[in-house]
């Protein structure tokens, strides 16, 4: 199971490495990418291999997003890794299966976070989930929202994030949605990731440490549901249709009660 909070730190900042990873993120993502300037590529890349070879053990996951694969860089990126083995590598602009089969070829075992933000991508999107070794799919609305023409909004953006959300439980794998630019106002944050959440998300990229809190709020139920959704798994045990709380409890209310409890224990 991926953490429900990712939080990008640039590649270039090895200085921010250990703030990072400090800031309560079941994971980081180090970032090749577009936190990182094209000069400062290769001394990026250096850094987390640097970091990789020299971590010690952690419960948070390390993971790695490449450049796009259709790059000489993001090839470099990839050969790179394939030495010292991340927690996991997120692909950026991901547009086909056969791009993400050779990350797994290259990377036996590591999991693998695809980002679907970009018309190829969406269009390719059940190819890409259905892919040998791709535990994720996560949603980029800056870049789709930039090459569709629209407005970033939510309402804008609803029926890419619930086909990122249906594909991602077609093919049993995680969906995670992007990150919120909004720095100023942990409301927002707050508000994004509940809304992630309610439309079937399992976590939310974070792009600094101070919405790493309202995004685990925000997927950490409470200790009340918590304790229903036992009472329902518990009650399911002796099989047949039952009753909780004065509610008839099925297989759907079952299935949602054990998401629940999953989501209660830590990753």
């Amino acid at each position: 199971m991926l953490p429900t909070c990712l939080l990008f730190v640039p590649g270039d900042r090895p200085e921010r490495f250990a703030k990072a990873l400090a800031s309560g993120a079941g994971g980081v993502i180090i970032d090749l990418e577009d936190a990182v300037a094209p000069g400062h590529k290769p001394i990026a890349r250096g850094n987390v291999i640097e970091e990789l070879r020299s971590a010690a053990l952690s419960a948070v996951r390390r993971f790695v997003r490449i450049n796009t694969l259709r790059s000489r860089t993001g090839l470099e990126d990839l050969l790179a890794l394939s030495d010292v083995k991340p927690d996991g590598v997120v692909v950026p602009k991901a547009a086909s299966g056969g791009e993400l089969a050779i990350v797994a070829a290259l990377l036996p075992g590591i999991p693998i976070v695809a980002l679907i933000e970009s018309v190829a991508g969406v269009r390719a999107v059940d190819e890409i989930a259905h892919e040998r070794g791709v535990a994720a799919i996560a949603f980029g609305d800056a870049d789709l929202s930039a090459e569709l023409g629209s407005a970033k909004r939510w309402e804008a953006l609803l029926a890419h994030r619930a086909r990122v959300v249906l594909t991602a439980r077609s093919a049993g794998i995680a969906a995670l949605d992007g990150v919120t630019l909004d720095l100023s106002d942990a409301r927002t944050i707050g508000e994004d990731a509940r809304r992630a959440l309610e439309m079937g998300f399992d976590g939310k990229m974070a792009i600094h440490p101070a919405q790493v809190v309202p995004i685990v709020q925000a997927f950490t139920p409470g200790d009340e549901e918590v304790a229903r959704a036992r009472r329902i798994v518990e009650a399911a045990a002796g099989g047949g249709v039952t009753v909780v709380d004065g509610r008839m409890v099925d297989p759907p209310v079952i299935a949602a009660a054990r998401r629940i409890l999953a989501r209660a224990t830590p990753s």
